[in-house]
């Protein structure tokens, strides 16, 4: 299953037929599991956790026919914690309004970047935040939702689609002029044909240094087996860099999915040198086509290398949890 993404909801909300009236859907997603984890300081903790295998969230969108194949288009979405008081006020994620047509889409507000709507699509455990072995440790700094952005996506064709955006701030509301200021332009390509799926992503951000993000991923679903691979890059102006890959397999076995991962990652550079290498394996049995419960096993290790010498470290997680599409 994909993110709520830009290319997700172009796809969807293009795809609208036309109507004299605007319609809103509301859609959301509740997940909710028990979860033994090893926190920063090594010491194991069993809790109830929202968003074990994909984050919980409330939505709406919707689109308006004017005429001539046109249409307005428009969406907001919130994180949703289940687990404890915080409940509506998680954080925002993609809320966005535009037009669209046979043209495509050009969508202004807070949306994903092309390597955040697609990513988990590459990963055997579906991105899942306790699960995944696809940028574990947060690295690749373009996984993200970008603020003050506009992005044009083009209809598909035959399969083919290309995003571009561009944010004239990251994170923060535009102050200008202003030293804070982190300025981030991309494009997405993704191809997809019977069971072959492949997406590349440049991205760039420039503030007091620039920073350059290759982003690849590639899957082929061979009806017994799906086979998966990333690789992603990103270099720095202070000639430190990020090295990313992860390998997965997901294997259909009666109403549910097997799968097992391995991601490395390798971040030189700054204060330390950490190599971390990423072990997953999980289960997820749909008891319907909207509620299917899951299991699974993740493990990290990490080597620091310090300016005084090196250190190790292991982090384990495993759990079970439930989750609802509706």
């Amino acid at each position: 299953m994909q993110k709520k993404l830009i290319a997700l909801a172009v796809a969807g909300l293009v795809s609208v037929p036309a109507f004299a009236q605007s319609n809103v859907t509301i859609y959301g997603r509740m997940d909710a599991g028990l979860f033994n984890q090893d926190d920063d300081a090594g010491h194991a903790v069993t809790r109830v956790d929202s968003s074990g295998w994909t984050t919980s969230r409330l939505g709406f969108k919707g689109a308006e026919s004017l005429g001539n194949g046109l249409q307005a288009l428009f969406q907001v979405e919130t994180q949703l914690v289940n687990d404890d008081e915080t409940g509506l006020t998680g954080p925002g994620r993609d809320a966005f309004v535009g037009l669209g047509g046979g043209f495509g889409a050009v969508l202004l507000g807070r949306l994903s970047s092309p390597v955040n709507s697609w990513l988990a699509d590459f990963d055997h455990a579906e991105g899942s935040p306790k699960f995944k072995v696809t940028n574990v440790t947060g690295s690749n700094i373009f996984e993200t939702r970008a603020n003050n952005t506009i992005a044009y996506a083009t209809p598909n064709m035959g399969g083919f689609q290309a995003i571009a955006y561009y944010s004239f701030n990251l994170a923060a509301p535009e102050v200008w002029p202003s030293a804070d200021e982190i300025r981030v332009g991309g494009i997405g390509m993704r191809y997809t044909a019977g069971g072959f799926d492949v997406f590349y992503s440049y991205n760039n951000a420039a503030k007091a240094l620039e920073v350059d993000n290759h982003s690849l991923g590639l899957s082929y679903d061979f009806g017994v087996a799906k086979v998966m691979g990333t690789y992603m890059l990103t270099d720095y102006d202070t000639n430190a860099d990020s090295k990313q890959y992860s390998l997965g397999v997901q294997v259909p076995v009666g109403a549910g999915v097997i799968s097992a991962g391995f991601g490395h990652e390798q971040n030189i550079g700054g204060a330390r040198d950490v190599d971390q290498d990423t072990w997953s394996i999980a289960y997820k049995h749909n008891l319907s086509k909207r509620t299917y419960l899951y299991a699974g096993y993740q493990r990290q290790d990490l080597d620091f290398k310090h300016p005084v010498g090196e250190s190790s470290t292991a982090r384990d997680t495993y759990g079970v949890g439930v989750a609802h599409h509706f």
